[in-house]
């Protein structure tokens, strides 16, 4: 309850910061990609996926650096060609900072997508996955 809390603390305090990312870099985590269109720097989770479809849906993590205001990298998920989740921050740390490395924010993107898969709602990091890409 505590993640769950502090990653929607993280959400709304960000939904003021605005800026441009700098560059983009695909993961596919299935087979898909496509163009990216550029966004905000705040946080936010569509409502449009569903738990019986996580298993057959096509899941793409999309890492990016953030604008200097913020700082590190960031990621989005796209389910099915659609931006699902911008996290352009670390989630559940105190302060407003992105991932230390390209590498850290590719692996919290794939923690969640398999969070999705296995139909968690949110699909929220804990203290405890961000210990295991090495992020203090």
């Amino acid at each position: 309850m505590r993640t769950v809390t502090l990653f929607l603390l993280g959400a709304v305090l960000h939904f003021s910061c605005g800026g441009k990312h700098e560059q983009h870099d695909v993961t596919n985590v299935e087979s898909d990609t496509f163009d990216v269109q550029k966004g905000n720097n705040s946080s936010w989770i569509s409502d449009t996926i569903s738990d019986a479809k996580a298993a057959t849906q096509k899941f793409e993590v999309i890492t990016f650096q953030n604008d200097p205001q913020i700082g590190g990298w960031g990621f989005d998920i796209y389910v099915d060609g659609k931006r699902y989740i911008h996290q352009p921050t670390v989630p559940v740390v105190a302060g407003v900072m992105g991932f230390g490395s390209k590498e850290q924010s590719e692996m919290a993107g794939k923690m969640m997508v398999e969070k999705l898969r296995q139909g968690k709602m949110p699909p929220a990091l804990d203290e405890n996955d961000l210990e295991t890409i090495g992020v203090k």
